[in-house]
């Protein structure tokens, strides 16, 4: 699913793909009213390309990166759980 909110001459799209983390297509200048189909073009055009010996499908970076979707730099969330039961 694509959001597209839109005020004060900005537009933030963003891409919520079911069970995988949100992640930003766009968020800048206004893109003015866009239909379903605009959205799916834009997700389509914001797809990077892939480069040589990378992972198969394109990495699209979410709200908060993390290994598991390819990322290979600091992860955006961190999480311990202590010991107990």
């Amino acid at each position: 699913m694509i959001h597209h909110l839109r005020a004060g001459g900005v537009s933030l799209v963003v891409e919520a793909p079911g069970t995988q983390v949100p992640s930003v297509l766009h968020w800048g200048a206004d893109l003015g009213p866009l239909d379903e189909d605009g959205l799916a073009a834009l997700a389509a055009v914001a797809a990077p390309a892939v480069p040589p010996s990378s992972i198969d499908v394109p990495l699209r970076l979410s709200l908060v990166p993390t290994l598991a979707e390819g990322w290979s730099g600091q992860p955006g969330l961190a999480v311990h759980r202590g010991a107990g039961p």
